[in-house]
């Protein structure tokens, strides 16, 4: 699945909780939830759910964290309508996320 989010700073939290040490660079991808929809793509809002072999943040289930889950892929044709926007993800040099330029900077 693909993790998404409309909260900016979650996307942030859950980056460096899973993603630190992944090189390279990121970006974040503003999507239209009804034109995945439209396309036939499944977009499922449940608990946080582990990556590969790391457990999700005991913070996070003891809030009851809800994310959208986007299954089956993103597709980025201008003419569907899913991909709004696209925005730098900025990392130190230890691999943390920063911000997301534009959002949360």
């Amino acid at each position: 699945f693909t993790h998404a989010t409309n909260v900016p700073k979650r996307l942030i939290e859950t980056a460096n909780h899973f993603y630190t040490k992944t090189e390279g660079s990121w970006i974040c991808l503003q999507l239209s939830r009804s034109a995945l929809t439209n396309v036939g793509i499944i977009t499922i809002d449940e608990g946080s759910l582990p990556v590969g072999q790391t457990k999700v943040s005991d913070t996070w289930v003891e809030s009851q964290w809800i994310c959208p889950h986007i299954y089956g892929g993103v597709p980025t044709l201008e003419c569907l309508g899913v991909l709004t926007q696209i925005r730098n993800m900025t990392r130190d040099e230890d691999g943390n996320f920063l911000n997301i330029v534009g959002l949360t900077d």
